[in-house]
């Protein structure tokens, strides 16, 4: 099974459905029920794992965990990745509508999205896309379906990774006999998730062990993902990979708050919210405000370290 970009989403629900999430070091795989209430929790298995050629048997491992709860493992699938070489960047295609008493349709956005994602990135390939946001003559608008206008500029979202990377994840998914409905950055179902209860301009922190990875939200959508190599059992050079990342970002688009989720259950999220209030951010980039740091609440019995599998079951509602 190959990776096909995810232009549209689909309206079909599955009674049953995999959510399948392969953190910074460890596997999740769960199974969700579809109800009139939203995705309800049936059981999960997980298992940790090292480098990116030990993913299948720790997956294969949690699936095994599953099997120990549950009889059978349901086809459809929302598969979420994280960690590993990932580029995921926000590209906004502006052009001029042909017939602007039409209004816009799916397959206008996937001929858009078609052309910003076969845009080359050196040894990386396309395996999600999406709209993330639009201007319709500059009115805003978070879904431009079926609105009429003129001057489009239409928000794309784009990850990337390394072939040899979605080798090893196409691999798991024909071992699985699973059929993947979406496959996404884990980041950006969380930032979906959670945006419209952050400030505007927050960076998301999901924080391993060894490595960390950083959703940017700006003017309250995402703009990018990118990981650095220091995690929670590394908090003496914690702040300053922070600082190197915020130094990067467009100061037009820099962060002002931290939001901070872990990626296993063995990560203090309390210590690296200490450490970085260590810091005065705002006095270092020359801000008003005061940043604020919070940490992932429990919601719906999923804790700070299931935000991911929560965020990801959600991906079948919307």
């Amino acid at each position: 099974m190959k990776f096909i970009p995810k232009l549209i989403p689909s309206s079909k629900k599955h009674k049953k459905f995999v959510v399948l999430e392969v953190g910074l070091g460890r596997v999740n795989i769960a199974i969700f029920e579809f109800t009139d209430d939203g995705p309800r929790f049936v059981g999960v298995g997980r298992r940790s794992f090292g480098a990116t050629d030990t993913i299948l048997d720790a997956t294969l491992e949690a699936t095994d965990a599953l099997g120990a709860i549950v009889d059978e493992l349901p086809r459809a699938a929302i598969v979420g990745v994280c960690g590993g070489r990932l580029a995921a960047v926000t590209t906004i295609a502006k052009y001029n509508r042909e017939n602007t008493k039409k209004p816009v349709d799916k397959d206008e956005l996937s001929s858009v999205l078609q052309k910003i994602a076969a845009q080359p990135k050196k040894d990386l390939k396309v395996f999600f896309s999406t709209v993330s946001g639009a201007k319709i003559d500059q009115a805003k608008v978070a879904n431009p379906l079926g609105i009429k206008g003129e001057k489009a500029e239409i928000s794309c979202f784009v990850a990337y990774k390394p072939p040899e990377e979605l080798a090893v994840y196409d691999q798991v998914i024909e071992e699985l006999e699973i059929k993947p409905l979406k496959i996404m950055p884990v980041g950006f179902a969380v930032s979906q998730m959670v945006a419209t209860k952050l400030p505007s301009e927050t960076l998301i922190l999901r924080v391993g062990a060894n490595q960390t990875e950083a959703a940017q939200l700006h003017e309250g959508h995402l703009v990018g993902i990118t990981n650095f190599d220091v995690g929670g059992q590394e908090l003496e050079f914690y702040n300053f990979a922070v600082e190197a990342l915020l130094e990067k970002q467009d100061e037009k688009e820099r962060s002002k708050a931290f939001w901070l989720y872990a990626d296993s259950d063995n990560v203090d999220l309390v210590a690296v919210k200490k450490r970085i209030k260590e810091v005065d951010w705002a006095k270092k980039f020359n801000l008003s405000k005061e940043f604020e740091v919070t940490l992932a609440e429990g919601e719906n019995n999923f804790g700070p370290a299931d935000q991911g599998l929560l965020a990801l079951s959600l991906q079948e509602v919307i």
